[in-house]
């Protein structure tokens, strides 16, 4: 008969691994004893740094949404201009075709699937909790507009 065996490295178990022929458990881990001790040495953030950081994320993800609307500018302006029918385009469709595709760009943004303006917010985090003040008065663009 098999046992499920224990795996500890120093402290308690930190994980069991089931042998063959017996059903898998997994003990509970205390992961969250580790992240608890050093998340206890950062002190709160200030009203101020919460306001840098939102606006902070705010302009990431405008960002993130101008740089992919410029890829669709590309993406458009490198496929033939024609209609469905075949004609070429109208002031009307491309106008359409330009504000969709910004609409869609903010959506993306808004999603992260890209990570563009996570990565960005991630490199700017520490300059903006250094200096809040300035950081929290930086002015956005209003939405919709980019």
């Amino acid at each position: 008969m098999s046992t499920v065996a224990p795996i500890a490295l120093t402290g308690p178990p930190v994980a069991t691994v089931a042998l063959p022929g017996t059903p898998s458990t997994v003990a509970s881990t205390p992961v969250g004893a580790a992240n608890a001790a050093t998340s206890a040495a950062k002190p709160p953030l200030t009203a101020e740094q919460k306001a840098a950081l939102k606006n902070l994320h705010a302009t990431a993800q405008q960002f993130e949404s101008l740089f992919v609307n410029m890829l669709f500018k590309s993406m458009r302006a490198a496929s033939p201009q024609t209609s469905i029918t075949g004609e070429k385009l109208s002031p009307a469709e491309t106008t359409f075709s330009e504000m969709l595709d910004e609409k869609r760009a903010e959506s993306i943004a808004q999603t992260g699937a890209f990570g563009i303006g996570k990565v960005l917010e991630d490199q700017l985090k520490a300059s903006v909790l250094a200096n809040p003040a300035k950081a929290a008065k930086a002015r956005l663009a209003p939405a919709g507009i980019l």
